[in-house]
């Protein structure tokens, strides 16, 4: 298996919002998504911060990120919206879904993201630095936006 790749002109489900999906639902979608995961093989996932749900395939508002477990474990997010936004800056990015090019984007140090955990509990909690910057890179995900549309995405 294979990250779904971004292909100009062509509809896929990297380019529509993703559907929310229910608390009582998390578990089974995180297992879904640690499954796909696996299936990529170690390379994928070792050189990746984060993965959502419709990289992989799943039409649902979630994704995988890593924001620094000492395990390099990866933790879920569903439903994840950012309620606030700190001070903005330029940030250089890439994304599997755009093999080999690489984006400025703009970015906010700190975001306050409420979202469902896997067993499907409410969480609210305040990010910054580059876990702020990965869970941003995958709410846009769950919401079809690439880092190539972004209004400030200019490819390097």
């Amino acid at each position: 298996m294979k990250v779904l790749q971004y292909k100009e002109g062509q509809e896929s489900l990297l380019n529509i919002p993703m559907d929310f999906i229910l608390s009582t639902d998390c578990g089974k979608y995180h297992t879904k998504l640690l499954m796909k995961l696996a299936a990529l093989g170690p390379k994928a996932k070792d050189n990746a911060l984060g993965f959502s749900a419709n990289q992989l395939r799943v039409n649902a508002h979630c994704f995988l990120a890593n924001i620094g477990n000492r395990h390099r474990l990866w933790t879920f997010f569903a439903n994840c919206e950012i309620i606030d936004r700190g001070d903005q800056f330029q940030a250089t990015e890439e994304c599997l879904s755009l093999p080999g090019k690489t984006f400025n984007v703009i970015r906010y140090n700190i975001i306050v993201a409420t979202y469902f955990d896997k067993y499907g509990c409410d969480g609210e909690q305040t990010f910054t630095g580059i876990p702020a910057q990965i869970i941003q890179h995958e709410v846009d995900h769950c919401n079809g936006i690439l880092i190539n549309q972004h209004d400030k995405g200019v490819a390097l």
